[in-house]
């Protein structure tokens, strides 16, 4: 019986071999590059879509899961290690995945029929966006799942994650730049649901919840974890936008001021209201402002709006872990 630290049984090496194999078999019998990538298009000096610049806000978007999550996932002193691991993993995993289910559903929903996954630097974004719904699922999974579970999770989620993005883009053609409603909010409610399904009240009466505390260090690693996510957000937020246009510019813009103001705020809410400040707030509630604007984050909010919508994400985000005790070693 494999453990959350994944000792004994080959379940998890059995179950990553079938994954891989099923993802390299599909690349390459039905995958292909898309014209961009394969030179068939016109010439892309005419376009601001080139590949460096995709390129440099992908590269921020990666950063973001594996330092980002990667480092914010170690706040539990009991399963730093596991956190940060099974973070590069689901990453790795979750990128080649989340490509081919992409493009199967957006195929089905937006176009009627079955089509194989095209590969260029749009696509790496969307793989990613796919990859950071499962790490905010994993959040609330920490310490009570094994890597074999996690390593389905990941391959389940992606798949209903995919479904749900197709859904809304190209059923209810809503818009949704950086991913509030199909990434953030289906992350948050999946990772609550499976919590929910794998926790069993041996757990509790066991005493396993007492050993999902912080640390110093941990809480250290955390804060390093916050302010890869806080620096990228805006990339997230705005990398896919035509730079030819002012949207892309507004949404950076929009989303760097609605993060400060949710990071003013979550200092002025934790002193304020706790007495002192917790790390729990300012490791989660400072990137609210983030979250809460990256649907209309390209729109003209207005530099008031942006600091309005950060400030109001704050008032909801910073109790978060209100009901938390934090402990330091």
């Amino acid at each position: 019986m494999e453990d959350v630290h994944g000792r004994s049984g080959l379940a998890f090496p059995m179950t990553l071999v079938v994954m891989q194999g099923l993802i390299l078999i599909i690349w390459t019998l039905y995958g292909s590059y898309a014209p961009d990538a394969e030179g068939t298009a016109p010439s892309p000096s005419s376009s601001s879509y080139t590949a460096t610049t995709l390129y440099q806000s992908w590269l921020g978007v990666h950063i973001m899961m594996l330092f980002g999550f990667g480092n914010l996932m170690t706040f539990m002193h009991r399963h730093g290690y596991s956190a940060s691991g099974y973070t590069f993993l689901v990453t790795c995993l979750g990128l080649q995945w989340c490509v081919i289910m992409y493009a199967f559903w957006h195929g089905l929903l937006g176009e009627g029929k079955l089509r194989g996954p095209t590969l260029d630097m749009t696509m790496l974004f969307q793989g990613d966006f796919g990859v950071a719904a499962v790490l905010i699922s994993f959040g609330a999974l920490i310490g009570k799942i094994s890597p074999t579970q996690l390593m389905v999770l990941c391959f389940l989620e992606i798949i209903v994650y995919a479904a749900s993005e197709a859904f809304v883009s190209e059923v209810l053609r809503a818009e949704d730049v950086g991913g509030s409603m199909v990434i953030h909010t289906f992350g948050a409610y999946f990772g609550l649901a499976s919590s929910y399904v794998v926790t069993l009240p041996s757990m509790v009466l066991d005493g396993l919840d007492k050993e999902n505390r912080a640390s110093y260090t941990s809480d250290m690693f955390a804060m390093i974890g916050t302010l890869f996510l806080f620096l990228y957000w805006p990339s997230f937020n705005a990398g896919l936008l035509d730079s030819a246009t002012n949207q892309q510019e507004r949404a950076l813009v929009n989303t760097v001021l609605s993060l400060a103001a949710s990071c003013l705020a979550t200092f002025l809410f934790s002193k304020g209201l706790r007495g002192h400040f917790s790390m729990v707030d300012i490791q989660n509630a400072t990137l609210a402002g983030g979250v809460a604007i990256g649907s209309t984050c390209n729109m003209e909010l207005g530099p008031g709006g942006a600091l309005m919508v950060g400030l109001a994400a704050d008032g909801f985000g910073w109790r978060e872990g209100m009901g938390e005790e934090e402990e330091e070693e």
